[in-house]
């Protein structure tokens, strides 16, 4: 069974995760991952749009399948 994280190391983990995929893709592609960008009144910053959420995936994926 695998190691379980804490939860200040998965937001740990969460944070260096994204800091590389944005880094990786650069800002303005980046805001379009998040809800924010769709221009909803509620400026929504934590939800993913579908495209963030299918870059965010590939990365799961993709670290999953190097284990």
């Amino acid at each position: 069974m695998p190691d379980r994280l804490s939860k200040r190391d998965m937001r740990k983990k969460r944070r260096q995760v994204l800091t590389y995929l944005y880094n990786q893709v650069g800002y303005n592609e980046a805001y379009t991952y998040h809800m924010i960008s769709t221009g909803n009144v509620n400026m929504d910053q934590t939800h993913f749009t579908e495209k963030g959420a299918k870059a965010i995936a590939k990365l799961v994926a993709d670290d999953l399948k190097r284990q």
